[in-house]
C-alpha cells in the first residue's frame, strides 16, 4: 500500500524523496512502455491529450501495484492538463479502483486549497522540515537537471558508442537517496568531470529542443529524441527544465515581484497574450533561438494541443522572418519510432547541409507536422 504519482522525465526522483522523507510508503510510477501506453488509451477519451493518456495508464500500472493513493497537480488557463486529475478520478473510480487523490492547485490562484492538501500529505511533519526537505529535492533536481544540460553538450561530441546517456542514468541512481546537498555537489562535480572526457569532436549543428512540457522532459512521450539527434551529430539545448519551472511558475507565481517578463517582450510582436501551457513561451523561444546563433528548432507537442497547434502556426511566421529551420512534430500513441526518426534524419541533414553551403535565401524553412 502506498501513494504515487506520476511518470513524468526524473520527477520521480525528487518526489518520491519528498514523499517518503514525509512518511509516506512510496510506489513508483513505472517506467513508460507500450503497455502504459496502450492501458492510459484504452481508459481515456479518444481525443484526450497524449500526456493524460500516457499517466492514466502509469496510475493503472501503480494502482495494480499496490497503489491506494494519488498524488496528482492542477492548473488554471486554458491548458487542459488543469481537469487531468479530476477526469483521471473519474475515470479510475469507475474502473473499480478505490483509493485517495490528492490535487494539488496552483497556491498562486488556489492558496487555500494547496494548502490543506500539502497539510494532509505531509502527516506529522513539522513545516519547518518540510520545507528543509522541499529545498533538498528542489536542488537535487536542479544538479540533475544541469548534468542533463551537460550531457545534451557532451553526447554528440562523442566518438564511436555514445556513453553519455547511460552515465546520467548512473548519476541519477546516485544521488537519489542523498539528502545532504554538500554530498550532491560532490557527486555532481565526479560525473561532470567524467563527462568532460568524452568530449572529442564538433556537432555538425546546434537545435533548440521546445514544446509543450510533458513532451519536452518525457523521453519515452517523444520517442527518445535526444537520443536520436545526439547519434545525428547534434547538441541540443531543451527549453523547460523542471527545477527551473518550478521556480519560474510556482515560486515566482506567489512571489509576483521576482516574475520575469522576458518570454512576454520576446513574443510580443507575434503573440501579445498568454494562450495557455506553453504556447507564448513556444514562440519567444523561437524567436531567442534564431538570435542566438541556433541552427534550427523543433517543436514537439501532444496531438489536440491546442496553445501548441495555435503556437505552430505563428512559428511558421518566425521561421520565415528570422530565416531559421522549424521542424513541429505533434505526437500521440499513433506515433512511430521509424517515421519520428526518418523525419528527424531529413531535418538534419537539411539545416547541416544549408550550414555547409552558408545559403540565404527567402525559402521557408518549415516542416509540418
Amino acid at each position: 500500500m502506498g501513494i504515487t504519482f506520476p511518470r513524468f522525465g526524473t520527477s520521480h526522483v525528487a518526489i518520491g524523496n519528498l514523499l517518503k522523507w514525509m512518511g509516506h510508503d512510496v510506489i513508483k510510477p513505472p517506467d513508460i512502455t507500450e503497455k502504459t501506453i496502450s492501458l492510459g488509451t484504452k481508459n481515456s477519451p479518444e481525443l484526450a491529450c497524449f500526456p493524460l493518456k500516457i499517466t492514466t495508464g502509469s496510475f493503472i500500472e501503480a494502482l495494480d501495484s499496490g497503489a491506494d493513493s494519488i498524488l496528482m497537480a492542477g492548473g488554471v488557463g486554458p491548458c487542459r492538463f488543469g481537469y487531468y486529475g479530476y477526469l483521471q478520478k473519474g475515470a479510475l473510480t469507475q474502473m473499480g479502483y478505490k483509493f485517495d487523490s490528492f490535487i494539488i492547485e496552483p497556491p498562486s490562484r488556489h492558496p487555500k486549497q494547496a494548502y490543506h492538501t500539502i497539510k494532509s500529505l505531509k502527516k506529522k511533519t513539522p513545516w519547518h522540515t518540510v520545507m528543509k526537505y522541499v529545498y533538498i529535492v528542489l536542488t537535487k533536481q536542479k544538479y540533475i537537471d544541469k548534468m542533463h544540460k551537460l550531457v545534451l553538450e557532451t553526447a554528440p561530441k562523442e566518438v564511436g558508442e555514445i556513453k553519455s546517456f547511460k552515465l546520467f542514468n548512473e548519476f541519477v541512481q546516485k544521488v537519489e537517496p542523498v539528502r545532504e546537498v554538500k554530498s550532491l555537489k560532490e557527486i555532481y562535480q565526479h560525473y561532470a568531470d567524467k563527462l568532460y572526457k568524452f568530449q572529442k569532436v564538433t556537432p555538425k549543428v546546434k537545435i533548440k529542443l521546445l514544446g509543450e512540457i510533458y513532451l519536452v522532459c518525457e523521453p519515452a512521450a517523444n520517442l527518445y529524441i535526444e537520443k536520436k539527434l545526439a547519434a545525428l551529430g547534434v547538441e541540443v539545448q531543451r527549453t523547460i527544465y523542471l527545477g527551473e519551472w518550478f521556480d519560474g511558475h510556482v515560486v515566482k507565481d506567489i512571489i509576483p515581484i521576482l516574475k520575469e517578463k522576458e518570454t512576454e517582450k520576446t513574443a510580443k510582436s507575434y503573440l501579445s497574450q498568454m494562450v495557455g501551457g506553453h504556447g507564448q513561451e513556444t514562440v519567444a523561444q523561437t524567436v531567442q533561438a534564431s538570435q542566438q546563433g541556433f541552427d534550427g528548432v523543433i517543436q514537439v507537442y501532444p496531438f489536440t494541443c491546442t496553445p501548441e497547434i495555435l503556437a505552430q502556426g505563428i512559428i511558421t511566421k518566425v521561421s520565415k522572418d528570422k530565416k531559421i529551420p522549424v521542424l513541429t512534430l505533434s505526437m500521440d500513441e499513433h506515433s512511430a519510432q521509424a517515421g519520428i526518426d526518418t523525419r528527424l534524419e531529413a531535418f538534419v541533414d537539411l539545416i547541416y547541409q544549408k550550414k555547409l553551403q552558408n545559403e540565404r535565401g527567402e525559402a521557408l524553412w518549415v516542416m509540418g507536422s
